[in-house]
């Protein structure tokens, strides 16, 4: 834990970090303030209710559901430290990508084997 915070707070990460929780936080006022909006019209026979998409919200089939970042929360230089060397299609958690959560990159050598990447990008 020590280490994470000294390399998010460290002078060269912290343009980042700052940019990260500049924007989670715009991001959760837009939500927090879609909701004050709604909700200030709750006494309402018929409230008139904003498009919920450019105020932080997604729309996804009959549910609203926030955006939580436009991001990745981890820099794309750290998602290259992360590559398989996988010769089964990575299909299983055996491929470091797939544990990781992570998609297959260039950086792997798993479309070198016979079978074809189940986990490409």
């Amino acid at each position: 834990m020590k280490l994470e915070w000294y390399y998010l707070t460290s002078h060269v990460h912290q343009n980042r970090y700052l940019q990260l929780v500049m924007l989670f936080t715009f991001t959760y006022v837009q939500c927090a303030h879609y909701q004050a909006t709604i909700w200030r019209q709750a006494h309402l026979a018929f409230p008139v209710i904003p498009n919920p998409e450019p105020m932080g919200w997604k729309v996804e089939g009959m549910k609203v559901k926030p955006i939580l970042m436009s991001l990745s929360p981890v820099p794309e230089s750290c998602q290259l430290i992360i590559a398989c060397k996988c010769k089964t299609g990575c299909k299983t958690l055996r491929c470091r990508c797939k544990k990781s959560n992570l998609n297959c990159t260039r950086d792997c050598t798993c479309s070198s084997g016979n079978e074809l990447c189940q986990n490409h990008f």
